[in-house]
C-alpha cells in the first residue's frame, strides 16, 4: 500500500515538473514589449501617413515626369532632377504644341509647367494638365542655349519662300530702328523701314508676355497643301518660332504675328 502511494507521489510530480517547464517555455515566448519599443511599433503607422500626407499632387506629377525622362534617356531616375514645377494655363487642348493639322480644343487648359535636369544633356520641360496624366516633352529649354541674337536686336523676323524666293530679314534695334535686309544681297546696306517709339517697343513686349510667347518656342507650324508658300521665324533673345503663311496655329501666337505686323508696318 505505502509502496503504491509513493509510486503515485512520484508521477504527481512529474507531471507538475512538465506542466512548469511547459507554462515557462510559454511565457518565454510571449514576453512583454518594452515601451520603448511599443513605442515604435504604434508610430511607425503614423509616419507612414503623414509621408503619405507630404506627397502634393505636384510632387507625385513631377516624380511621374522624372521616371518618363529617365525611361527616354535609358537613365536611372536618381539621375534625373527636379528644377521646378509650376502651375500654368495653356492656350489649348494640345497643352500648345499641337502638331500641323492636328484638332485642338481651344478653351484654355489649368496644368503645370516642369523643369528636369540631367546630368548629361541639361534642361528639359514637360507640359501637363492638371491631373498630371498628359504629358508632353518639349524641346530642351532654351534657357541654357546661346543667345541667337546680337544685343543691339531686339527682335528679327526671317521671311523665306515665294515664287522668287525671297529670303528676307528684317530686326528691331534696341534704339528702334526697324531695318530690313535682303539676304541675298549681303553686300548691300540694309534699309531702314520706319523707327518705332520706345512705348510701341514696350507694348510689343507686353504682348509678347501677356500672349505667352515661350510656349511656343522650338514650334513650326505648317501649312498643310499648297506650293511657293512664305515660311517666317520670328526670333527674340529667349528662342524662336516658325510658321508658313496660311498655316493653323493658336490663336495667341496668331495674335503675336499680328503684333508684330502692327509694329513693323506702322
Amino acid at each position: 500500500m505505502e509502496k503504491t502511494t509513493v509510486q503515485c507521489l512520484i508521477k504527481a510530480m512529474k507531471v507538475f515538473s512538465s506542466l512548469s517547464a511547459i507554462a515557462l517555455l510559454s511565457a518565454s515566448l510571449t514576453l512583454p514589449v518594452s515601451p520603448l519599443f511599443a513605442a515604435d511599433a504604434q508610430a511607425a503607422p503614423q509616419s507612414a501617413s503623414q509621408a503619405q500626407a507630404a506627397k502634393t499632387p505636384e510632387a507625385a506629377i513631377a516624380q511621374r515626369a522624372r521616371r518618363h525622362l529617365a525611361r527616354k534617356l535609358r537613365q536611372p531616375v536618381k539621375s534625373v532632377t527636379l528644377v521646378s514645377i509650376k502651375p500654368t494655363s495653356w492656350p489649348d487642348g494640345c497643352l500648345g504644341l499641337g502638331r500641323p493639322g492636328q484638332v485642338c480644343s481651344q478653351a484654355l487648359v489649368p496644368g503645370w509647367k516642369i523643369e528636369l535636369e540631367d546630368a548629361e544633356q541639361g534642361s528639359w520641360i514637360y507640359r501637363t494638365n492638371k491631373k498630371g496624366d498628359r504629358l508632353v516633352l518639349e524641346t530642351p529649354s532654351v534657357e541654357k542655349t546661346s543667345d541667337p541674337l546680337p544685343k543691339n536686336v531686339l527682335f528679327q523676323m526671317n521671311t523665306t519662300g515665294g515664287i522668287a524666293g525671297v529670303q528676307r530679314q528684317v530686326q528691331v534695334m534696341a534704339d528702334g530702328r526697324v531695318m530690313e535686309q535682303d539676304l541675298r544681297r549681303t553686300n548691300e546696306p540694309a534699309k531702314l523701314l520706319r523707327k518705332v517709339s520706345s512705348e510701341d517697343l514696350q507694348e510689343f513686349r507686353n504682348r509678347l508676355k501677356s500672349y505667352h510667347v515661350d510656349r511656343y518656342y522650338g514650334q513650326d507650324y505648317k501649312h498643310q497643301g499648297g506650293a511657293d508658300l512664305f515660311g517666317h521665324t520670328l526670333t527674340t533673345h529667349q528662342g524662336s518660332v516658325s510658321f508658313e503663311e496660311q498655316a493653323k496655329m493658336p490663336e495667341d501666337m496668331a495674335a503675336i504675328v499680328q503684333a508684330w505686323n502692327l509694329m513693323v508696318q506702322g
